[in-house]
């Protein structure tokens, strides 16, 4: 089905907006272009993102569920979903999405990304290192998932090595750690050990 001029322009204007990290932005966005189309699984599943990244998880959630059960091998919703399911504290649900979007998108970076970064969170961090690397074979130089490779090397206590992925990850964005709070504790843990 192809998009109305105005909802295509409001959808396109929210994937750059989520791209700044502007989610509030973006959500005014996605809910103009389901304006156009309230049944849009695209603009939907961009919503439910959106949402979970801006901690509203519980609508974030439900709009991915919505999506889930016409699409319940989209990718990027079983992404976000897990996401929302791990930020809640519901690790062995977040896994086993993240494992259901692996497996249904054996090609698809982030979904190996996001099964790395709740296994990071359920202490398998060598498991999630794993993760990191195929997301990073699939996606190479990608920064998010660089920072987590050195998230889960830190983890690891392979500090020196993870330290060396940080400063790469700095030299190309300077700011990068400044703005992500989940990685900043790796690299503290990592200075902090070769300091001792």
């Amino acid at each position: 089905m192809l998009l109305e001029p105005s909802q295509f322009h409001a959808h396109n204007l929210a994937l750059s907006l989520i791209e700044l990290g502007e989610y509030k932005e973006a959500e005014k966005a996605l809910r103009d272009a389901l304006r156009f189309d309230r049944e849009s699984v695209d603009s939907k599943t961009w919503l439910g993102y959106t949402l979970v990244a801006l901690g509203q998880i519980d609508e974030g959630l439900r709009v991915l569920q919505d999506v889930l059960s016409v699409a319940p091998r989209n990718g990027l919703a079983l992404c976000a979903r897990s996401s929302g399911l791990s930020r809640l504290g519901r690790l062995e649900e977040a896994l086993e999405t993240a494992r259901t979007a692996v497996k249904f998108n054996p090609e698809m970076a982030v979904a190996w990304a996001f099964l790395g970064i709740t296994l990071l969170k359920d202490d398998k961090a060598q498991e999630a290192l794993n993760h990191f690397e195929r997301a990073l074979s699939l996606t190479p130089g990608q920064l998010d998932y660089l920072a987590y490779r050195g998230a889960a090397l830190s983890a690891l206590g392979e500090h020196a090595e993870a330290l060396k992925v940080f400063d790469q990850v700095a030299n190309i964005a300077p700011d990068y750690f400044q703005r992500s709070e989940d990685l900043i504790e790796y690299l503290n843990n990592s200075r902090t050990a070769l300091d001792q």
